[in-house]
C-alpha cells in the first residue's frame, strides 16, 4: 500500500499536464487528426440541431442555407456510415434472417404478444365496468358474429377509444415482421462491432501511445523503480541482511528499464487475466457502441416497417370534426354494437339468413348503423321473427330476387333439421301429444329416456291472390327433395281444404267479418259494416252456434252435407231463408233441446245468446230493421258467394270433406294456397283471408295452449304427488296477450333476449317454464362476500345479466298484476320416479305410464313454440291485409307486435305504400309500418313510398366533399394518398376493386403488379379484425440507418395531414443577404418569416372553410330523389339485426362493381 502511495505521489498536476503535452505535441498525426475530427463532428451536430429547431419554430432555417465546414463534415461522416451499414445489412440480411429462428428472438426479447397480454393492455386502455355496457365494451369481446367481425376500429377519424389513429396502427405489423426487425437490429450490432474491432479504432484513436511518449514513461518509471525496488512483485519481500538487500537492489538497477516497460504494459488493462482481452484494445467500447446503434436502428426500422403497410389514412380530415360533433351518437353506437354482438353470438347466433350485399351508399355517407360495402347482409331467425315487408313495382324482382331467396334459405334450414324432426316424430306424436307405438315398444313409457328434441322445425305458408307465388317456389321445393313436406290448399283433386269456422266462436266470427271489411267491401264505420250490420251478424252467429249443439244440426249435416256451424249455413240463414222456415226450425230445435238437455248448452247459453235469440225471432223477422238496411246486409253477405257457382270450394264453406285438415296439423309443413282470385272470385279470396287470420290466431293460440298445458300437467302432478317440490312459474310461460301495455311488452322482449343470450352461452336449451330457475342458478353463482372463493363456472357478466332478467320478470309481475292468476306454481320433479319397477301392480304401472307420458308431453310443450318456426309469405299483400279495430282477432293491425314471441312472422310483398293506404286507413297503415321490424324497398313508381324511404333513412350531417377522389398534396407535392369521404367506405371500396382486379388477372406477375400499385392492397377484414399484414421487410428502405439517429425521432407513425393539402409555400422568397459583419448584414429573413406565416394561416383558414362548408345543414341520408334514381339492382332496407336497426342499400348481385353515385 505504501509503495502504491509513493507511486501516486509522482502523479501531480505538473506530471499530468506534461503527459497531455507529450500526447498532443509528440503523439503523432493520428490522435491529433482524430481530435480535430471529433471537434468538427460535434460542431456539425450542433449546427444540425439548430436547423431542426428553426424548422420546428418557423418552418425555415437560414442555417440550412449557410452550410458550415463542420456541418458538411457531419453529413459526410454520416453518409459514409449510412453506406457502410446499408450495403452490409442488405448484403447479408436474407442469410442472416433465415439463420436466426423466430423462437429465439421471441424468447430473448419477449416480443410475442399473446391474447393474455393484449387483454392486459386493453384493461389499461379501455377501462371496463362489468355492470355497465361501456363505449369500449366491444373490444372486450373476443368472439364476434360473422357480421360483426368487420366492424372497423376507426369511427369518424378516431380510434375506437377516441384516440389518434396513428397511435394504434402498430397492431397491424405482424409478429414475423417484428422478429425480422429485431434480427436486423442484431445484424447492425454485430456488423458495427466487427467493423470497429477490425479497425481497432478506439485503441488506435484513443488509447494508442507514440513510441517517444512510451520511452519517456519507461524512463520515468525506471527511476521510480530504482528508488523503491518493492514495486517489483518478485522483490517485494523481507531482507534479513544488508548484503542480501544490496544484491537485490543491484539486480533491479541493472534491469530497471525492463521492469518499467512491463509495468507500463500491465497498467493498460487486465491482460493478466484470461478474459482481459474484452477490456483491452477498446473491445468493450466497441461492444457498447454497437449495442447502442443496434437498438437505435431497431426503432428506426420499426417505423420503416410501418411504412411498408399501406394504410391510406389521412389525419385532420372532416371526419375528426364529425367525431366531436357526434360524440353522443357515436357513444350510443358503440354501446349498441357491443350489445348487438353479444346477442348475435348467443340468442341470434344461428341459423343465419343472407340476402344480397351492401352497396357503398350509406357507408360513404358516414352512416354508422349499416353494413360495409360488398359484405353480405345477414340476419338471424330471431331477426326475421320481427316480420318483413317488401315494396316494389311489378318487374323489379321482388319474387325472383327476394321471395325465392328467402324461401330457399328457409328450405335449406328445413333440410338440415328434417332428419332430427322425423326422428323425434317417430317417438313423440305432436298431434296427439303422446308417445308413439314405436316409443312404447322400445320402453320409453316404462323407463324414462330423454328424447332428442330437434333444434328447428320449419314450416311456411305461401299465399297470393293470383296463386302464382307457389308455382314459382315449387321448383325450389322439388330441387331440395321436400315434396313429401309440401301441402296444397285448394279445391282441386288431391288438394286439402280447411274448415274456416272450426276454431271460431261467435265473437271471433264477428271479428273475422269485421276484419274482412277493408278487403271485401265498404268502410268500417258505416255502410254495410255499420253497427246495425255487425249486430245482425253477431246475433245470427250466436244462434247458429247454439244450433250446432242440437240434434237438428246433426240431421241437417247428414242430409245437406253442411255443418251447422259453417259459413254456408250462416249465409243460408241470412240471405236465402226468406220465409224464415230454416230459421224457425233451428230456433225450435234450440228451445226444445235446451229444455230437455240443458247441460249440453250450459257453457254457451248466457244472457247475450238469449238476446240474440230474441233478435232473430223478433227484430229480424218482424220487420223492425229497415228494408234498405236488411237488403244491404243480405246483398253484401250474398256477394261472398254470388261470384262463384259450383261445389269446388264447398269444403271450405260447409266444413265437411274428406280432405279437411286443421291449421295446427300443417304448422311444420310447406303450405301453398291454390285459390286464384281470377278463377274463384270473391269466395276464393274470402277463404284465403280467413285462412291467413286463422294462421295468426293459431300462432298466438298455440303459444297460449302450450303454456297452459305445462301448468295443467304441473297441477296434475302436484295433486297426485303432494310431496313434490314446487316453484313459481317462469314469466316466459305467459302468453303475450296478457300483457296490456307496450312498456311491459318491451320488458318481456328484453327478458327473452337476455335469456336467449345466456341459454346460448351455456350451450344448452332451457325448457319453457324453466328460465327463472336457470336465472336464479346463474345469479347465485357469484360469492356473496368478496373474501369467498369464486369457484362457479359462470362469468361475472352472465351472472349480472341473470340478475337483470330476474329484475325484468319481477317488474312485469308488478306492472301486470292480473297475470298472477295465470302463473300458478309448477312442480320440479325427477321423471325417473315414474319408472316401472319390479313388483309394481298393474294399477301402479298404468298410473306411472300415464304420468310418464304426461312428463314427455310436459317436456315437449316447453320447447314447442320456440323450435317450430313458421313463416307466412304473402305476395300482393295489399289484397290480403285486414284490420279489426276492435281487436277481437289478430289481424295486420296488431299481429306483428306479437309475431316474434309466437315464432310465426310474416314476409309480405306489395307494390307500394299507396297500395296499402288504398285498402286501410292512414292510422292503421302507420301502425302496421311501425310494427314490422324489417322493410325492404325495391324501385316503385308509387308517390308515398319514396317519402317513407326518406323518413326511415333519417337525417344527419353528411359531408359534401368536393375534393373526393383527388390526390392528397403536401405543400403542392403529391403524396400518393387519395382524399376520401369516409375512411371505412374508402378502404372497403379499394379492397373490392383489388378483389375484382385479382380475379381478372391471368398471371402471377399481373397479380403482383396489381398489389404493388394498389392504394390499399388488402381485404377489409384484415384491418377490421386486426389481423397482421404480411410485409417483406427485406424490401425496406435501408437508407440513412445511421444519420437518421440525429433527426427528430417520431413518437407515433407519421401520417399525412389534410391540412397540408391547402399549404402552398412555393411563393415564399429565397433567402438573400448582403454586406459583412463590419458594415452589417442585410437579409430578407423577416420577409420570409412573414410569407411562411401567411402560407400557414391561409392553410388553416382554407381547411376550416373546407370542413364548415362541407357539413352545412342536416340532410336525408337517402332522399326520395336518390331512391328514385336507383336501378332495380339497388334495394333500400331498414332492418333489424341482433337488436340494432340497420339502414342499408343492398345489391342483389355482388358482381356489380361500379360505385354507387350519390
Amino acid at each position: 500500500m505504501n509503495n502504491t502511495l509513493d507511486f501516486m505521489d509522482h502523479l501531480n498536476l505538473y506530471e499530468v499536464l506534461k503527459w497531455i503535452f507529450f500526447y498532443i505535441a509528440r503523439g503523432g498525426f493520428v490522435p491529433i487528426a482524430f481530435m480535430i475530427c471529433i471537434a468538427l463532428y460535434g460542431f456539425g451536430w450542433m449546427h444540425h440541431n439548430k436547423i431542426q429547431a428553426d424548422k420546428d419554430k418557423m418552418k425555415f432555417s437560414v442555417e440550412e442555407k449557410n452550410e458550415s465546414p463542420s456541418y458538411k463534415f457531419f453529413k459526410l461522416v454520416n453518409k459514409l456510415f449510412d453506406l457502410t451499414l446499408k450495403y452490409t445489412v442488405k448484403f447479408i440480411s436474407a442469410f442472416w434472417v433465415n439463420l436466426i429462428p423466430d423462437a429465439l428472438i421471441e424468447k430473448v426479447f419477449k416480443t410475442r404478444v399473446s391474447f393474455t397480454e393484449r387483454l392486459r393492455q386493453a384493461k389499461q386502455d379501455y377501462p371496463r365496468d362489468a355492470k355497465v355496457v361501456t363505449e369500449n365494451e366491444f373490444f372486450w369481446q373476443p368472439l364476434r358474429s360473422p357480421d360483426r367481425q368487420d366492424v372497423s376500429p376507426i369511427v369518424y377519424g378516431k380510434w375506437w377509444n377516441g384516440e389518434d389513429v396513428a397511435k394504434h396502427l402498430s397492431f397491424l405489423l405482424p409478429q414475423k415482421a417484428i422478429n425480422t426487425v429485431y434480427k436486423l437490429g442484431l445484424l447492425v450490432m454485430v456488423s458495427t462491432f466487427l467493423i470497429l474491432t477490425a479497425a481497432n479504432i478506439p485503441e488506435r484513436l484513443l488509447s494508442w501511445m507514440p513510441s517517444w511518449t512510451a520511452h519517456h514513461y519507461v524512463l520515468e518509471n525506471a527511476k521510480v523503480v530504482r528508488d523503491n525496488i518493492s514495486l517489483i512483485p518478485e522483490f517485494n519481500k523481507n531482507y534479513f541482511t544488508v548484503a542480501e538487500y544490496e544484491a537485490a537492489r543491484q539486480e533491479v538497477e541493472s534491469n530497471a528499464t525492463q521492469y518499467a516497460a512491463e509495468q507500463l504494459v500491465n497498467a493498460r488493462g487486465y491482460n493478466a487475466y484470461p478474459w482481459g482481452f474484452i477490456f483491452s484494445h477498446g473491445i468493450l467500447m466497441n461492444m457498447l457502441f454497437a449495442i447502442a446503434l443496434g437498438f437505435a436502428s431497431i426503432r428506426f426500422m420499426l417505423f420503416r416497417a410501418y411504412n411498408l403497410i399501406k394504410i391510406p389514412f389521412i389525419n385532420d380530415t372532416h371526419e375528426e370534426t364529425g367525431n366531436s360533433n357526434m360524440s353522443t351518437d357515436i357513444a350510443t353506437y358503440k354501446r349498441n354494437v357491443a350489445s348487438s354482438n353479444q346477442l348475435a353470438m348467443n340468442y341470434h347466433k344461428s341459423p343465419l339468413i343472407k340476402f344480397g350485399y351492401s352497396s357503398q351508399t350509406m357507408e360513404d355517407k358516414g352512416v354508422l348503423e349499416t353494413v360495409r360495402f360488398g359484405k353480405p347482409i345477414i340476419q338471424s331467425m330471431a331477426d326475421l321473427a320481427t316480420s318483413t315487408l317488401v315494396f316494389g313495382m311489378p318487374g323489379t324482382g321482388k319474387t325472383e330476387k327476394f321471395a325465392k331467396d328467402r324461401v330457399r334459405s328457409l328450405l335449406r334450414l328445413k333440410v338440415i333439421n328434417l332428419h332430427a324432426e322425423k326422428n323425434y316424430n317417430e317417438y313423440f306424436d305432436g298431434r296427439t301429444n303422446s308417445l308413439t307405438d314405436k316409443a312404447i315398444k322400445e320402453g320409453y313409457l316404462d323407463t324414462y329416456k330423454p328424447l332428442e328434441i330437434p333444434k328447428y322445425s320449419v314450416g311456411m305458408a305461401i299465399m297470393d291472390a293470383k296463386a302464382q307465388l307457389w308455382k314459382d317456389m315449387l321448383p325450389v321445393v322439388n330441387s331440395m327433395f321436400l315434396s313429401d313436406e309440401f301441402r296444397m290448399i285448394g279445391p282441386d283433386e288431391g288438394e286439402l281444404a280447411i274448415d274456416l269456422m272450426a276454431t271460431l266462436d261467435p265473437a271471433k266470427f264477428q271479428s273475422f267479418i269485421m276484419s274482412l271489411a277493408t278487403q271485401m267491401g265498404g268502410k268500417i264505420d258505416n255502410d254495410f259494416w255499420g253497427n246495425s250490420s255487425m249486430k245482425a251478424i253477431k246475433h245470427f252467429g250466436d244462434v247458429l252456434y247454439l244450433g250446432s249443439r242440437t240434434e237438428f244440426a246433426r240431421r241437417y249435416m247428414r242430409k245437406h252435407l253442411t255443418k251447422a256451424w259453417s259459413i254456408k249455413l250462416f249465409v243460408e240463414l241470412i240471405c236465402y231463408d226468406t220465409r224464415y222456415e230454416l230459421l224457425a226450425t233451428l230456433i225450435d230445435a234450440i228451445i226444445k233441446e235446451v229444455q230437455e238437455t240443458p247441460e249440453r248448452f250450459a257453457d254457451i247459453l248466457v244472457e247475450t245468446t238469449i238476446t240474440s235469440l230474441k233478435y232473430v225471432m223478433t227484430t229480424w223477422t218482424n220487420g223492425d230493421i229497415p228494408a234498405e238496411t236488411k237488403g244491404g246486409i243480405q246483398a253484401n253477405i250474398q256477394s261472398l258467394l254470388a261470384d262463384y257457382e259450383g261445389d269446388a270450394l264447398e269444403p271450405f264453406l260447409t266444413g265437411l270433406g274428406s280432405n279437411i285438415v286443421s291449421i295446427s296439423e300443417l304448422w311444420t309443413k310447406i303450405i301453398a294456397f291454390n285459390l286464384d282470385q281470377a278463377k274463384y272470385k270473391r269466395v276464393g279470396r274470402m277463404a284465403m283471408l280467413f285462412c291467413k287470420t286463422l294462421f295468426y290466431e293459431e300462432g298466438i293460440g298455440r303459444q297460449q295452449r302450450y303454456s297452459r298445458r305445462q301448468i295443467e300437467i304441473s297441477d296434475y302432478f302436484r295433486s297426485e304427488f303432494p310431496n313434490l317440490l314446487t316453484r313459481r312459474t317462469s314469466i316466459e310461460s305467459l302468453s303475450v296477450e296478457y300483457l296490456r301495455s307496450e312498456a311491459t311488452t318491451k320488458l318481456f322482449n328484453e327478458y327473452l333476449d337476455i335469456c336467449g343470450e345466456l341459454e346460448a352461452a351455456e350451450k344448452k336449451m332451457w325448457g319453457q317454464g324453466d328460465y327463472e330457475k336457470e336465472l336464479r342458478r346463474l345469479a347465485n353463482s357469484l360469492p356473496s362476500d368478496p373474501i369467498d372463493d369464486y369457484v362457479a363456472d359462470v362469468s361475472a357478466t352472465n351472472a349480472e345479466l341473470a340478475k337483470r332478467a330476474l329484475s325484468l320478470a319481477e317488474d312485469i309481475r308488478i306492472k301486470e298484476p292480473q297475470i298472477a292468476k295465470k302463473l300458478l306454481d309448477v312442480v320440479d320433479l325427477d321423471p325417473t320416479v315414474f319408472n316401472v319397477r319390479e313388483g309394481d301392480t298393474q294399477e301402479e304401472i298404468a298410473r306411472k305410464n300415464r304420468c310418464m307420458n304426461l312428463y314427455y308431453e310436459f317436456q315437449d310443450a316447453k320447447t314447442r313454440v320456440k323450435r317450430e318456426y313458421f313463416n307466412i309469405i304473402m305476395d300482393e299483400y295489399q289484397q290480403l291485409v285486414t284490420i279489426d279495430p276492435q281487436g277481437g282477432v289478430y289481424t295486420d293491425m296488431d299481429y306483428f307486435n306479437v309475431a316474434r314471441s309466437a315464432n310465426a312472422p310474416v314476409t309480405a310483398l306489395t307494390q307500394g305504400m299507396s297500395s296499402i293506404k288504398s285498402v286501410i286507413e292512414q292510422k292503421y297503415s302507420d301502425n302496421l309500418m311501425a310494427s314490422i321490424g324489417n322493410k325492404w324497398f325495391f324501385a316503385t313508381g308509387d308517390k308515398d313510398t319514396p317519402d317513407e324511404v326518406q323518413r326511415l333513412s333519417g337525417e344527419a350531417f353528411v359531408f359534401n366533399n368536393k375534393l373526393k377522389d383527388h390526390e392528397l398534396l403536401n405543400d403542392t407535392k403529391p403524396t400518393g394518398f387519395v382524399i376520401y369521404n369516409s375512411f371505412n367506405s374508402f378502404i372497403s371500396q379499394q379492397s373490392e376493386d383489388v378483389r375484382h382486379n385479382l380475379e381478372a388477372a391471368e398471371t402471377q406477375e399481373q397479380r403482383d403488379q396489381i398489389l404493388d400499385e394498389a392504394i390499399y392492397p388488402y381485404t377489409y377484414d384484415i384491418f377490421a379484425k386486426g389481423d397482421a399484414i404480411d410485409v417483406d421487410l427485406l424490401k425496406m428502405d435501408f437508407d440513412k440507418l445511421f444519420s437518421s439517429l440525429f433527426d427528430k425521432q417520431p413518437v407515433i407513425i407519421q401520417l399525412p395531414s389534410m391540412k397540408n393539402h391547402f399549404l402552398n409555400t412555393t411563393a415564399v422568397s429565397d433567402y438573400k443577404s448582403s454586406g459583412n459583419t463590419g458594415t452589417g448584414i442585410q437579409h430578407n429573413l423577416g420577409e420570409i418569416k412573414g410569407e411562411y406565416k401567411k402560407a400557414y394561416d391561409d392553410m388553416r383558414e382554407k381547411h376550416k372553410n373546407y370542413v364548415e362548408q362541407g357539413y352545412g345543414q342536416k340532410v336525408s341520408l337517402y332522399s326520395r330523389d336518390e331512391y328514385l334514381r336507383e336501378s332495380n339492382a339497388h334495394i333500400f332496407g331498414n332492418i333489424t339485426r341482433a337488436g340494432m336497426q340497420l339502414r342499408v342499400v343492398a345489391l342483389v348481385d355482388k358482381n356489380i362493381k361500379e360505385k354507387t353515385d350519390n
